[in-house]
């Protein structure tokens, strides 16, 4: 993709130009701080790269491609008795939180152990923020229970800082899907995941999902809407549920997504999201994130103190 493509898809439809204005000032910031540029001397990088295919690991950058051909293939063809990939050599538990949401006492493991990677725009949230948003995700799946049936497996898109702060116990029900392998591919519960590629998901995974949480690393549309491609794929389709949208796809699954706020029409349009009262505290993002849900929340209808209003 080309920078002026990249720009193109980086814009929203807005009548009085504010919106596109913001938006380009966060674009600058982007490039002063881009990991592209080698004159930036700061480590605070911000989440929004222009690029959609700069999203590689420095691992991957080094390898051949043939060998990151048949490292992808590897983990994509990687297969477990059950729903949720068991790696032959399960690490997580040095990532383990047992209090359910991380805490807010400087406790969370995954914020203590886990470095932030700018080149992969890595950026954790809060450990205040990590317990809202776990909560929300129980009280999503708790609103879609009916009659007794039980509805509590999750799909993390790229956020791994809330996959890793949910007791063992409530990962078993989750899957992280996530670029980063160089990382966490032995950890239980991972599937490898390139936004490049959104219909690749393994069939033990399809139509599996009642809660979506998703936090692209891009906040562009074209990224998005791969995103959106795979979300569909991954949500529940309990044949016994007549709710399918437009297109025959089951639209009972719960979504939580995390972008600007300058994207809140795109995601009314891919999953029926409204943008709530709850901001997440990202503290090394040089720009403020929204929470958008397609469910009504008590939980993130509180504002976010951390951030002084």
């Amino acid at each position: 993709m080309t920078t002026n493509d990249a720009h193109a898809h980086n814009t929203w439809d807005d009548k009085d130009g504010k919106d596109a204005a913001i938006l380009q000032e966060m674009i600058d910031i982007s490039n002063k701080y881009s990991p592209h540029n080698k004159q930036s001397k700061t480590k605070k990088k911000p989440r929004l790269i222009i690029s959609d295919d700069a999203y590689a690991s420095p691992d991957a950058v080094a390898s051949s491609d043939d060998e990151n051909l048949a490292k992808k293939e590897k983990m994509m063809d990687d297969d477990s008795n059950g729903t949720i990939i068991a790696a032959d050599k399960d690490k997580s538990f040095e990532l383990d939180n047992d209090d359910g949401g991380g805490g807010d006492d400087g406790n969370n493991v995954f914020l203590r152990n886990t470095t932030e990677d700018p080149d992969l725009n890595q950026y954790w949230y809060s450990e205040h923020s990590i317990r809202v948003l776990c909560n929300a995700i129980r009280e999503g799946l708790s609103r879609n229970d009916d009659e007794g049936k039980k509805k509590k497996r999750v799909a993390f898109l790229s956020a791994p800082s809330l996959f890793f702060s949910l007791p063992p116990k409530e990962r078993e029900h989750c899957t992280l899907f996530e670029y980063d392998a160089s990382s966490w591919s032995n950890c239980a519960g991972f599937q490898y995941y390139d936004f490049n590629d959104p219909t690749a998901v393994p069939e033990r995974h399809r139509g599996k999902y009642d809660l979506i949480f998703i936090d692209p690393p891009f906040v562009s549309t074209s990224v998005w809407k791969k995103y959106a491609v795979t979300a569909k794929l991954l949500m529940n389709d309990d044949d016994d549920d007549d709710d399918d949208d437009d297109d025959g796809n089951n639209n009972d699954s719960r979504v939580i997504a995390a972008t600007v706020d300058g994207n809140a029409i795109l995601m009314k349009e891919l999953f029926d999201c409204e943008r709530v009262k709850f901001l997440p505290s990202i503290p090394n993002l040089v720009y403020q994130f929204c929470i958008y849900a397609n469910f009504d929340s008590e939980v993130l209808a509180e504002r976010n103190g951390e951030l002084g209003g």
